[in-house]
């Protein structure tokens, strides 16, 4: 009996998040509801993505305009998670199906087993921010501090995936996979973290971006397209926003 109320009750939150998620006023609100300084940030990473695929030539390319969608919709989600705004699921659905798309092209294959996690996981998301929110009764999502048993398991189960990640993309025929492979484990214990409002994820976030920076300039170096460029230069805005979310974060936490 406890199970099946259990259940109906996060269909119930499911239900509550998603008319907020999907709402174009809701998703208007938590904008219009951004600092200056978080305004800023949102029109650094928005010019920046935008200004490298037109220097580059990728709005003349499918991928390239594949590319900037992707990137818009990651800026948007990323600020809103800032914020602790419930409104970034909707940014971060669209994100992660046209970065699959972007991974595939690039034979990726951790990044695509993330992407496909970070899809699967928004949703899951969507139910925990709600929970937060109404117990809370609070526009945003608690910041939790991580404690030690759950750091140790997490290291653990990082590391076991990572060995797998490397030895499944190595049979797949997949690049740069010392670098590529590490991207899932990780992308698993940041998406938890922040899924379940814990401030710690953000320092793994900082980890996945500076990884993706390294990864995405070698790829850079030996397809050089307006695509790749693009997604370099996410790369980057994600790793300077990362490094905001955790200076947010930590500072509410405290």
């Amino acid at each position: 009996m406890k199970n099946k109320q259990w259940f109906h009750q996060q269909i119930t939150y499911l239900k509550e998040g998603s008319q907020t998620v999907f709402s174009i006023k809701d998703n208007l609100k938590e904008l219009g509801a951004l600092t200056t300084k978080e305004y800023g940030l949102l029109a650094l990473m928005l010019l920046a993505t935008i200004l490298s695929s037109v220097l580059s030539g990728g709005l003349g390319t499918t991928m390239g305009i594949i590319t900037l969608v992707c990137s818009i919709a990651t800026a948007l989600n990323l600020i809103l998670i800032d914020r602790g705004f419930i409104t970034n699921y909707i940014w971060g659905i669209l994100a992660a199906l046209v970065w699959l798309i972007i991974a595939f092209e690039n034979r990726l294959f951790g990044d695509i087993a993330s992407q496909l996690y970070y899809f699967v996981m928004q949703f899951i998301g969507i139910i925990e921010w709600q929970k937060s929110k109404s117990q809370r009764h609070s526009d945003f999502v608690e910041s939790k501090s991580i404690n030690k048993t759950m750091a140790a398991i997490m290291t653990v189960v990082t590391i076991v995936v990572y060995l797998f990640i490397v030895y499944t993309s190595y049979q797949l025929g997949g690049n740069q996979v010392w670098l590529d492979a590490a991207l899932l484990p990780l992308a698993l214990v940041a998406q938890l973290l922040m899924t379940y409002g814990y401030k710690s994820q953000w320092i793994v976030w900082i980890i996945i971006n500076a990884l993706n920076v390294v990864i995405w300039s070698i790829q850079l170096s030996q397809t050089d397209s307006s695509s790749t460029v693009s997604m370099l230069v996410l790369q980057i805005v994600m790793l300077i926003n990362s490094l905001y979310g955790a200076y947010v974060w930590y500072k509410q936490a405290q």
